[in-house]
């Protein structure tokens, strides 16, 4: 994916996964871990670095990922306190990368090289700073940011709406990919979820 800016990817996997009842990042993925198809379809998307927030069960997860090119992985010890933790986390990763724009993806959230590099695309053509997907009326995720918001990254809260609240205060900045699938609103969290998502993808 040729691109002058450089796009860097969040990829969170710190929780506890407990309405899967085991964690989401080492279930079976065609063959791999969710965790490491992650990993190398955005690396096969073109995105130029990856930061892997880990958390819960970190040490039988890291090894998925240890020694490959291009990520950083780095340790939420507050996992425990919401997502927005391993936001703030990541985002102090990504600073010192220094990207041009930033991609939040979830690792329950599987997608393919195709949709990530659709908007990306978008994204680089697009006079916005933030980037929402959308399945007809549905926002869905990935979603893609100027390096710009990384300071605001830092600051999001649970108790603020996290991610939302960025949202919303900076509205007239968000242009809308419509994605012709609903692969964008894919989110794993229950193993009935799971197991719909891989007839979804084939697998």
């Amino acid at each position: 994916m040729a691109t002058s800016r450089r796009i860097a990817a969040l990829l969170l996997s710190a929780g506890l996964s407990s309405r899967m009842h085991r964690h989401k990042a080492l279930v079976d993925w065609g063959g791999r871990s969710l965790l490491r198809y992650q990993v190398d379809t955005l690396l096969q998307a073109g995105l130029d670095q990856i930061v892997v927030v880990l958390g819960a069960n970190q040490s039988n997860i890291r090894p998925e990922i240890d020694n490959l090119d291009n990520i950083t992985v780095v340790v939420n010890q507050d996992f425990e306190n919401g997502k927005t933790t391993s936001i703030t986390t990541g985002a102090e990763a990504l600073q010192e990368l220094a990207p041009d724009d930033l991609m939040i993806l979830n690792v329950d959230q599987p997608r393919s090289a195709e949709i990530i590099q659709d908007i990306v695309r978008f994204h680089n053509h697009s006079k916005k700073g933030i980037t929402i997907p959308r399945f007809k009326s549905k926002g869905g995720h990935p979603i893609v940011l100027s390096a710009s918001y990384l300071d605001d990254l830092k600051l999001v809260k649970e108790s603020t709406l996290g991610l939302k609240q960025l949202m919303l205060d900076n509205a007239d900045d968000i242009g809308d990919f419509f994605a012709d699938s609903e692969e964008i609103l894919i989110d794993m969290n229950t193993e009935a979820e799971y197991n719909s998502a891989k007839l979804f993808f084939g697998i």
